[in-house]
């Protein structure tokens, strides 16, 4: 059987010590009772949660299995991650406390560092923040490495850290290197390539534990201390109509938010893309096998692979998404 048609996911609910509970209420989607959820994995080809196909004649197949069947079926001319895996993953992050403050190593520097996988570049869109939530993105202007390993107190890392207050729509790139940091009260749709290598460099004084290491070291060494991404501001998708707003790109893939209304055509590239649904329903349908419509619902994420050919999209009545694409 070949992947000729929008695949979509069955998600992976992650607990978290600062997770929290908003993605019930954003996106219906059920959580484990008294459970702190921090993350959902809608798509993913990481050994730490390999995503399974929910719908059509692949339901049940992993999309490991797929790649490994035929990976330029799935991802046309598009770089494979480490291990010839999917280059990308699709998530969402629910904050009720501080992440650690982290940073992930670029591909030279996790081949150097030999890391378990590869580098990590990612990018945020800003679902829901609270008044005055926080995200530390980089350092402080006139800050360096010498403040940062003198630090100690969530006060000194607070000064050190450079703070924005972003609102719903706005989106953040955070290339290899950058040190960041997310606060409380946040909603966020987060793409990054495939690879779960994170380096803490503090965690507000938690206590210590086998599960969250700190790893100061491996951080100084991948950091880059003058990286300052900047918050990118976003028109809302009522305004957009069916004009597509490009968001900030860390390099490794381009994302366009926008919505439907009606209908549109997913014309083919040389490489596959993603569509996120964040409002809204879509009702999705490949030239290559118009038998297996896939019904795209709010918090979740399809693939119009490489052998799916044109896609058409048709909405009920309007549907706000992201498209990614590889570079």
């Amino acid at each position: 059987m070949t992947a000729d048609y929008p695949l979509l996911f069955e998600r992976r609910l992650l607990e978290k010590v600062w997770g929290a509970r908003r993605l019930e209420g954003r996106f219906g989607i059920t959580l484990p009772a008294g459970k702190a959820i921090g993350e959902s994995w809608e798509l993913s080809d990481h050994p730490s949660g390999e995503s399974a196909v929910r719908n059509g004649a692949l339901a049940g197949r992993t999309l490991r299995s797929l790649m490994a069947e035929g990976p330029r079926a799935i991802v046309g001319n598009a770089p494979l991650a480490a291990g010839g895996r999917f280059p990308l993953l699709v998530k969402f992050v629910d904050s009720a406390d501080r992440l650690s403050v982290q940073v992930h190593p670029d591909d030279a520097a996790a081949a150097r560092l030999a890391a378990r996988d590869g580098g990590k570049n990612e990018a945020w869109f800003v679902l829901h923040a609270d008044p005055g939530a926080v995200l530390w993105v980089g350092l402080a202007e006139g800050k360096g490495r010498d403040d940062l390993a003198h630090a100690k107190s969530p006060a000194e890392f607070e000064r050190l850290l450079r703070a924005v207050r972003p609102e719903r729509n706005d989106a953040i790139a955070l290339p290899a290197g950058t040190i960041h940091a997310i606060g409380p009260g946040f909603t966020l749709c987060e793409v990054q390539q495939t690879s779960d290598v994170t380096y803490r460099v503090y965690d507000w004084d938690r206590p210590a534990s086998a599960a969250r290491p700190l790893h100061r070291e491996e951080s100084f060494a991948v950091a880059r201390f003058d990286a300052r991404p900047a918050l990118h501001r976003a028109r809302s998708a009522g305004k957009l109509g069916s004009e597509r707003a490009e968001l900030p790109s860390p390099g490794t893939f381009r994302w366009v938010h926008g919505s439907i209304d009606g209908s549109q055509d997913f014309a083919p590239g040389a490489a596959f893309r993603i569509v996120i649904a964040l409002d809204g329903k879509l009702a999705l349908t490949s030239s290559a096998n118009p038998e297996e419509t896939a019904t795209l619902r709010a918090g979740e994420a399809a693939l119009l692979t490489q052998a799916g050919g044109p896609v058409r999209g048709v909405a009920s009545p309007r549907c706000e998404i992201v498209e990614v694409f590889p570079t």
